[in-house]
């Protein structure tokens, strides 16, 4: 069984219009020569709270979407559940995201 490693990382402002996660860190792409397959993300927000849809149909807006508290760390299984991501603001306070993706390494 291979060992999950954190294959990338990114920060993401959050702020008046609806954010995605980066397709490029999800997606099965080459990174130093090798694949990887990201199997999950840790995504803690930073600053301020934000909403959060998950449904791919729904795009997240101040009255629409689950709250994800500053100072929280959240998990989201799976490429399609990456893809659907949509994140905005709690309130007129942007935010900071930084997921970080872990998977396998040269699949």
């Amino acid at each position: 069984m291979a060992i999950l490693e954190c294959v990338a990382r990114e920060e993401i402002t959050v702020s008046s219009t609806a954010k995605e996660l980066t397709s490029s860190y999800y997606a099965r792409t080459p990174t130093g020569g090798a694949a990887y397959d990201v199997i999950y993300a840790d995504i803690t927000v930073q600053g301020a709270n934000i909403r959060t849809t998950l449904d791919g149909d729904t795009t997240a807006t101040t009255n629409i979407g689950r709250i994800w508290y500053a100072g929280g760390t959240y998990r989201v299984w799976g490429n399609l559940n990456l893809s659907r991501l949509s994140m905005i603001r709690d309130d007129a306070t942007d935010a900071e995201v930084v997921v970080e993706y872990w998977g396998r390494r040269g699949r």
